[in-house]
């Protein structure tokens, strides 16, 4: 009995369905975005844009975000981090945004603020891991240490 090459069984190949919409989840979360009604202004910014934006959305001056960003970055420095997500994330006037160029197209500056953001809310929680604190880096041992001996102590 000979056979005969054919089909070979299991599931058919996966590809897009005829009428189907073929979008990415990268597609959805940055269309997703971009459908938000905030926009990072490029003309009246001191950084990013990013409280400008914020304020044209709540329809206050700039400068009242501006104070609460700084508030919350002498508050303990969560508003660094925010700030980075927000120039992340948020698009600006051309409906460009930061984190998309980095992903999709390698752009150093997108990168680098991804990896600034991961850097900022990973820290904490690897210090809190591995038990460590700023008084347990060997710098400021040696400093305790030296201040310990010069005082006769």
């Amino acid at each position: 009995m000979t056979q005969n090459p054919g089909q070979i069984a299991g599931p058919p190949h996966p590809g897009p369905n005829p009428g189907s919409n073929p979008t990415s989840g990268l597609d959805r979360f940055f269309g997703w975005l971009r459908g938000i009604d905030v926009r990072r202004d490029s003309e009246d910014k001191w950084l990013a844009g990013v409280c400008s934006g914020i304020a044209n959305r709540l329809g206050v001056d700039p400068l009242v975000i501006r104070a609460a960003l700084v508030v919350l970055i002498l508050l303990g420095g969560i508003g660094v981090t925010l700030y980075l997500i927000a120039w992340a994330f948020i698009p600006n006037d051309r409906e460009e945004i930061v984190a998309e160029r980095g992903l999709r197209h390698g752009d150093f500056w997108g990168i680098a603020i991804l990896v600034l953001i991961a850097l900022a809310v990973l820290a904490p929680l690897i210090t809190r891991v591995l038990g460590t604190s700023p008084n347990a880096l060997p710098s400021r041992r040696m400093c305790a240490h030296l201040r310990s001996v010069s005082h006769g102590t």
